[in-house]
């Protein structure tokens, strides 16, 4: 009976070495990593806005990978994520300025480039996904991508433009074109609706208050008032009704975002009030309207 016992410990002992020998690795359970959730983008200058909500308790969480291309479907693309500022990933790393991974608020980013390093363009479309990085005893690991937002950078730009009731008061409209430039002009004294020009800036009694005013007598140009934003990016979706026909007298309040629409070029117009004159005592005097534009 003692030898079958040795007989048997033997051959579990040669069954548990031939075992270890055919395993040549040893297969760690995945980790689970949050995938960011509510990817939105937004358009600016020859960039792009990433903002988005993370939960990311993780151990070795060190941040987010942003990945940008001109074709949809990243996910099941071989692209690399946008390299941070110094040249390094993630995109977004844990403990910048920008990054909230206990979900408190809004992460967000600005990119420059896409995932092949090619500067982002004004007026094409772009596609953007973010991921969660980790990285644990120097490997690397990623959550799936969040949900996929589509953008197309915008051209901005700023003016200031003077009171079109002092006659002769030059650089007092302003023109958006067709292919995407923009003129600050003078106008004539008195506008018509063929003038040449989207708007002018003038001051105008309202019920015994002089108030700065947008005015808009062309035939082609349509405004709306959409009220309080921080900035000029900040509107996820542009409104396509609502909107007032000329002749308009506009009351323009400081960081108000009103947009333009103009039918025949099928464009949208942000514009953004970076500072108005308050009620002045006369309607010539001698004021400005400052502005940001994007389209």
């Amino acid at each position: 009976m003692q030898y079958n016992l040795k007989l048997n410990l033997f051959t579990f002992l040669l069954l548990l070495i031939l075992s270890l020998q055919c395993q040549k690795t040893f297969e760690m359970p995945e980790r689970i990593i949050n995938p960011p959730i509510n990817v939105i983008t937004y358009p600016t200058n020859q960039g792009i806005i990433v903002k988005f909500y993370g939960n990311n308790i993780e151990e070795g969480f060190s941040g987010y990978n942003v990945y940008v291309s001109d074709k949809s479907g990243i996910k099941n693309q071989s692209i690399s994520p946008i390299k941070n500022n110094y040249g390094g990933l993630p995109t977004l790393p844990y403990g910048a300025y920008g990054c909230y991974p206990d979900a408190s608020q809004q992460s967000f980013v600005t990119v420059k480039t896409d995932s092949f390093n090619s500067p982002i363009s004004n007026g094409k479309k772009y596609y953007v996904t973010v991921t969660a990085y980790i990285l644990v005893n120097d490997k690397e690991y990623e959550s799936d991508h969040s949900n996929e937002s589509e953008i197309i950078p915008l051209n901005e730009g700023e003016a200031e433009i003077f009171n079109h009731k002092i006659s002769g008061k030059t650089n007092d409209g302003i023109v958006f074109n067709s292919n995407k430039t923009v003129i600050i002009t003078n106008a004539p004294d008195t506008i018509v609706s063929g003038w040449g020009g989207d708007f002018v800036f003038e001051l105008n009694d309202f019920n015994g208050e002089i108030l700065p005013c947008i005015v808009i007598k062309s035939n082609q140009t349509y405004i709306q008032d959409l009220g309080y934003y921080n900035n000029i990016n900040e509107v996820d979706e542009i409104p396509q009704s609502g909107y007032l026909a000329p002749d308009i007298i506009m009351p323009v309040i400081e960081s108000h975002l009103y947009i333009l629409y103009k039918p025949a070029f099928n464009q949208y117009i942000r514009i953004y009030v970076i500072s108005a004159p308050q009620s002045q005592s006369s309607d010539l005097s001698d004021v400005s309207l400052k502005i940001k534009w994007a389209f």
